[in-house]
């Protein structure tokens, strides 16, 4: 399949390219910014929030995979509209293509759906909106649940996500920041995992298109973030780095879980015991960026 990206020049979208293009797929990378991490990839510039450059694009492949979109809890607080414009509008573009054009896709939403920020707000409109075009006009739009993604070339900013803003300053004998009491659990899925079943949601003819698919491990295998941390730091080995809990962020309830339910895979033949464990991936991506750290000196 050709199989157009939008976001693929970010974290997930640069893994799924890699994978789309081992099996053999042709990728086209969808995005606003930046270019794509390999040199073999085609790169078309555009925004989602543009309907006319998503029809273009949608035009000239088979199927699409959704991963764009304004990222952060915390973070989107202060702009909510821009939020609403990428997350909800920009979604409703390439839904609204793939129903005109009569192409499969793939829209990735969050596992803390439920949360009262604007990113989890949006993702959650989102992925409702989506299953009302798959009922009323027979689209093929695959809602898949991302949980919390990581591995190998997650940034630390602007949005902080947990794993590299633990390893960089394990790695560095720096402080890692906790945030509240540490005890929310947060089901982690490795980046590959993650790309996998978001290409099977593509490709298979799987016909779940009326509930959502939800990339995670699940209950028994989901850590605390305090769990995760020591798990990092242990990993890492460095006597100099220090813990330190802070005030929740914005956005974010104290003690909150965010788990899913990976029975939804079955659909997909993908199950946990296919998925890289926790400290597996941990140990890929401690690799990843020891070899990288003056990246983020």
């Amino acid at each position: 399949m050709k199989v157009l990206v939008t976001g693929g020049n970010g974290f997930i979208g640069g893994h799924v390219i890699d994978r789309l293009i081992a099996q053999g797929h042709r990728p086209v990378s969808f995005d606003r910014y930046g270019v794509p991490h390999r040199p073999d990839v085609e790169f078309r510039p555009g925004d989602i929030r543009d309907a006319e450059s998503v029809n273009a694009a949608m035009a000239k492949v088979d199927g699409v995979i959704n991963l764009a979109g304004i990222l952060g809890t915390s973070e989107t607080i202060e702009r909510p509209r821009f939020t609403v414009q990428s997350n909800l509008l920009g979604a409703i573009n390439i839904f609204s293509a793939c129903r005109d054009q009569g192409k499969k896709g793939v829209h990735i939403t969050v596992g803390n759906y439920w949360m009262n920020n604007p990113y989890a707000i949006t993702k959650n409109a989102a992925e409702r909106t989506a299953m009302v075009f798959n009922k009323n006009f027979g689209s093929r739009i695959a809602v898949v649940r991302g949980l919390n993604a990581y591995g190998e070339r997650q940034k630390t900013t602007p949005v902080r996500k947990i794993v590299p803003n633990v390893i960089v300053p394990a790695l560095t004998g720096g402080e890692v920041l906790v945030y509240g009491d540490g005890e929310q659990l947060m089901d982690m899925i490795y980046v590959g995992d993650l790309a996998e079943v978001l290409i099977r949601a593509l490709v298979l003819n799987h016909g779940c298109y009326d509930s959502v698919i939800e990339a995670g491990r699940g209950k028994e295998l989901t850590p605390s973030i305090n769990e995760l941390v020591d798990n990092v730091v242990a990993q890492v080995g460095n006597p100099a780095c220090k813990v330190r809990h802070v005030p929740m962020r914005g956005g974010e309830p104290e003690r909150s879980v965010v788990i899913g339910d990976p029975r939804t895979l079955a659909p997909l033949g993908y199950t946990v015991d296919d998925m890289v464990s926790l400290d597996d991936g941990i140990a890929k991506a401690i690799e990843w960026y020891r070899a990288h750290i003056k990246e983020f000196a």
